[in-house]
C-alpha cells in the first residue's frame, strides 16, 4: 500500500523539477534575446542536436559555425556533443526576408545565437550571424 502512495508522489516531484527546468531553460534564452533587442514573434521549438566532430567538414554545420563565430562564438568546444537548438520565429527581418533565430545551448549556457530565413526563402545559404548590420525591424 505504501508503494501506490509514493509512486503519485514521486510523479508530481518528477513533473515539478521538469517544470522548474524548463522554466530556467526558456528564462536564460528570453533574457539572452531580449538584452540582443531580439522581438520573438511565435512559439518557441526545441531539439536536442549531436553537434558533428568537425564543424567544417558538414556542409549544414560549416555555415551555422561560420555564423556562430562571426557573431562572437566558438562552438569548437562542443564539437561531437549533444546541445539543445531553440528557435523562434521573429519580427526582424534580413532585407525582405523573415527570419528564425536559433540558440544552440547547453547547460543552460547559450553557446551561440544566430538568425536564419524562414522556409520557403530563395536565400541561401540563409544563415547570418546575429550582429549582421542587416537584420532589422519590420
Amino acid at each position: 500500500m505504501k508503494k501506490i502512495v509514493i509512486l503519485p508522489i514521486i510523479a508530481v516531484l518528477s513533473f515539478m523539477a521538469s517544470a522548474l527546468l524548463a522554466s530556467q531553460n526558456e528564462d536564460f534564452i528570453q533574457i539572452a534575446l531580449k538584452n540582443l533587442g531580439i522581438d520573438v514573434s511565435g512559439q518557441r521549438k526545441q531539439i536536442e542536436v549531436a553537434l558533428p566532430n568537425d564543424l567544417a567538414q558538414t556542409s549544414q554545420w560549416g555555415v551555422h559555425d561560420f555564423a556562430c563565430k562571426n557573431g562572437g562564438y566558438d562552438l569548437s568546444a562542443y564539437s561531437g556533443q549533444a546541445v539543445f537548438l531553440t528557435s523562434f520565429p521573429i519580427k526582424q527581418l534580413y532585407g525582405t526576408e523573415p527570419l528564425n533565430v536559433h540558440i544552440l545551448s547547453k547547460d543552460n549556457a547559450i553557446i551561440c545565437i544566430y538568425v536564419a530565413v524562414q522556409e520557403g526563402s530563395t536565400l541561401t545559404p540563409g544563415v547570418f550571424a546575429i550582429n549582421d548590420p542587416k537584420i532589422h525591424k519590420k
